[in-house]
């Protein structure tokens, strides 16, 4: 089964995307930058969304210290500017989004850049 890790940073969409996800993903999750650096490089999920304001380790810093870039990545950011914008298309993000925003924004921006199979 595929990986997934969500560090999203709030518990609630944690818990959501976990349960959107659970069906097709083994779902790690967690809510510090720390926390994510090491599941980031223990577990090597085939998916990852991440906050870029996780405390601790920001997702960004993460994503520059990490010797393994997930093939799709989703960050969320509630700052959005076009230094963050190229920093994180410079570090593997795959899709970038605003918060705060929809879940079903969430899911329908990560189901862009992964194949869920039906």
């Amino acid at each position: 089964m595929k990986t997934m890790l969500i560090a999203a940073g709030s518990e609630i969409i944690t818990e959501e995307l976990a349960r959107v996800f659970q069906s097709t993903y083994q779902v790690y999750t967690c809510s510090r930058g720390d926390d994510a650096l090491q599941i980031l490089r223990e577990i090597r999920p085939d998916v990852l969304i991440i906050n870029l304001s996780l405390p601790h380790i920001t997702g960004l810093e993460i994503l520059q210290q990490t010797d393994y870039t997930p093939p799709a990545i989703l960050a969320m950011t509630s700052y959005l500017s076009d230094h963050i914008t190229q920093e994180a298309q410079a570090a593997g993000v795959k899709a970038l989004i605003r918060l705060p925003c929809t879940m079903k924004h969430i899911v329908t921006s990560i189901g862009k850049i992964i194949l869920i199979p039906n």
